[in-house]
């Protein structure tokens, strides 16, 4: 079964997609455009089952809080909690690496003012498929 994805893992350990919406600057991702904090305006798990939505929990905290730093390093907090990481953005990908484990997030938009992410997990149990996807977007602060 899938792992149970806990809202740290969503943000930063931080949503099938064919158009990528990125900036870009001389062919490279522009890193600056994600720089600053920025706070959860929606975080959605949901579950399919052999291609049929199943199951649409809307897990969007109000008081989550994420900071991507010019250095590749970033925190995040919630409820006075704050967690340290790392970050790379590299083939329209957001890869965030904390406590030595990595959590990867396709771009589906990058602005100013706004981050939309994807990620999809999937699996075969007992002849039935499932996909696990979880979306997140945050508003620049």
């Amino acid at each position: 079964m899938m792992k149970k994805i806990t809202l740290f893992t969503l943000i930063v350990a931080l949503f099938t997609i064919t158009g990528c919406k990125k900036d870009k600057e001389n062919g490279k991702e522009n890193s600056n455009t994600i720089v600053g904090k920025w706070i959860s305006s929606s975080i959605w798990e949901i579950t399919y089952k052999n291609g049929k939505e199943i199951n649409r929990d809307d897990d969007t905290q109000d008081n989550l809080m994420v900071e991507f730093k010019s250095d590749g390093t970033g925190v995040s907090q919630i409820d006075g909690e704050s967690s340290n990481f790392t970050y790379t953005l590299k083939d329209g990908k957001l890869i965030f690496k904390t406590e030595g484990e990595f959590d990867e997030y396709k771009i589906k938009s990058l602005t100013n003012s706004e981050i939309e992410l994807y990620q999809e997990e999937s699996e075969t149990e007992d002849g039935v498929d499932y996909k696990y996807v979880v979306e997140i977007k945050l508003k620049k602060r």
